[in-house]
């Protein structure tokens, strides 16, 4: 092929991109730990049931989701940096930690449980667990049903980091 066709190709080549492959979307593995975890699909919801000591349920969430979640983890420091807080993440950091330390001791340990399981960066799992409730400042729906008010009889809680 003569030198002076070789752009031309060139060119046309990249008038007709390929198309491009999308990864898949994540899915959690389903499985179970013990007789008291399971994480299976109702249709394609995830859901997570575990139950036990704060310790089993604590390794529960973090081999049958946090583990195979992992990237969740970043999303806090990428929330910050999407609204160029990023100079605050050690500050709300240490806010966390503040309030882990404030934590029931069975919450505590479950943590710590799930932050081994899963091999978790302590910073990384403090800050998704404790960021948007020190600072309401975005990113976050829940919704409280009471006891008296829910089909289980027991309260229901659900938040969505929109």
């Amino acid at each position: 092929m003569p030198r002076w066709q070789t752009p031309i190709l060139l060119l046309a080549l990249g008038a007709f991109p390929l198309p491009a492959r999308a990864d898949k979307p994540f899915r959690f593995p389903e499985g179970s730990l013990g007789k008291n975890a399971t994480l299976k699909y109702h249709g394609n919801l995830p859901v997570l049931t575990v139950s036990g000591t704060p310790e089993e349920i604590g390794t529960a969430v973090g081999k049958l989701a946090l583990k195979p979640g992992s990237r969740v983890l970043g999303y806090p420091k990428a929330a910050l940096e999407e609204f160029r807080l990023s100079l605050l993440w050690k500050r709300f950091v240490a806010l966390g930690k503040e309030m882990v330390g404030r934590f029931p001791p069975d919450y505590q340990k479950e943590l710590q449980a799930m932050r081994q399981a899963a091999g978790a960066a302590e910073d990384d799992l403090i800050a998704g667990n404790t960021l948007f409730d020190i600072k309401k400042m975005a990113l976050c729906s829940s919704l409280m049903v009471e006891g008296d008010r829910s089909a289980t009889g027991g309260p229901l809680l659900g938040r969505n980091l929109d």
